[in-house]
């Protein structure tokens, strides 16, 4: 998904607030110059005489005579008196060359036909802004999980008695992480839908986040909603005045982000518009091969109570189901 008229124009706007602030200092530092150190205008006004001579004598091709050569050899001598000048009265020899943010592109955004690098961190960071992720999460990332917080004393049971195996919550959670990851590094190529089901606590929405900031890092547009959030303003549009046709989540955003993530899933108001809302957008994103995360605290009876046996088949058709077992960490990091 490309940027938006409004992030494109929020991210050039940057680029030129900088070159102005750096042509204004540099216009503060020369007229600095011109009045402390008069000897230094004198020359670079002789300088810039002999520039224009020389411009004159190459567009005539009389580069080779002997005046010609004369004039370089004092345009050498200028410049090394300039940077004496400068010296002499305190001040480094670069003092007057220009300064830019970044060095790669001057403040342009663009090394020849690509992006900078510092247009890419500048594009993230718009996408990260209205990304929507959660304040309280904003530093948490896969460098930042930490396994020590989940339980290793004892087997999960849920995991005994479904699918036989000995796992304790610690290691269950470093195998998730790892499919996380796994989803993140295959998102170009092969992407696919997650849902985690669990209850509060247990680190969907921590995942959830650490995927979104990986793509986000990538300049993939990214879109994070509370399930009750997004459609409360969904019905305010639906039934509000011109005013709140402006506010809240646009929906279009979530036919057309790259990754969708619809948290708490289960926790809105459901209603017949809601929930033909919530199918569009599923049916939309699953034609178009646009991921989505879905979290729920709701088993898959419980969603299909709530949404029926139709959402439950779309959802074992067309995602990775991840439960997610144990103790609420939260309350873990509280006894702390």
């Amino acid at each position: 998904m490309a940027l938006s008229r409004k992030q494109h124009n929020q991210i050039m706007q940057v680029y030129q607030d900088r070159r102005l602030f750096h042509q204004l200092e540099r216009n503060r530092r020369e007229e600095e110059i011109r009045l402390h150190v008069p000897m230094f205008q004198r020359a670079e006004e002789e300088l810039q005489s002999l520039r224009m001579s020389r411009a004159v004598r190459l567009l005539h091709h009389e580069g080779d005579s002997r005046e010609a050569l004369s004039e370089l050899a004092r345009m050498k001598e200028l410049e090394e008196e300039k940077k004496s000048l400068l010296r002499q009265n305190g001040y480094p020899e670069d003092y007057l060359e220009p300064v830019y943010d970044c060095p790669l592109c001057h403040d342009t955004g663009y090394v020849g036909q690509e992006k900078c690098s510092c247009h890419k961190k500048l594009i993230s960071g718009v996408i990260y802004e209205g990304a929507g992720l959660p304040v309280s999460m904003k530093d948490d990332s896969f460098e930042t999980f930490d396994p020590e917080v989940f339980d290793d004393t004892e087997a999960l049971p849920e995991l005994i008695r479904q699918k036989d195996l000995r796992l304790t919550q610690r290691q269950y959670m470093l195998r998730v992480k790892l499919t996380c990851q796994r989803f993140v590094r295959d998102f170009s190529r092969e992407p696919g839908n997650l849902l985690f089901m669990g209850q509060a606590g247990t680190g969907k929405t921590f995942l959830s986040t650490c995927i979104a900031r990986e793509l986000i890092a990538d300049c993939r547009q990214v879109l994070y909603v509370k399930s009750v959030d997004f459609f409360e303003s969904l019905e305010k549009k639906r039934y509000g005045g011109a005013e709140e046709q402006e506010e809240g989540i646009p929906a279009s955003d979530a036919y057309t982000c790259d990754l969708l993530i619809l948290d708490d899933l289960g926790t809105e108001l459901t209603t017949n518009y809601t929930l033909s809302k919530l199918f569009s957008i599923l049916e939309n994103r699953l034609l178009h091969k646009k991921p989505m995360i879905l979290s729920t605290n709701l088993t898959l009876n419980g969603i299909s109570r709530v949404y029926g046996d139709r959402m439950v088949s779309r959802l074992i058709q067309s995602f990775t189901i991840i439960p997610f077992y144990g103790k609420d960490i939260r309350l873990k990091k509280g006894e702390s």
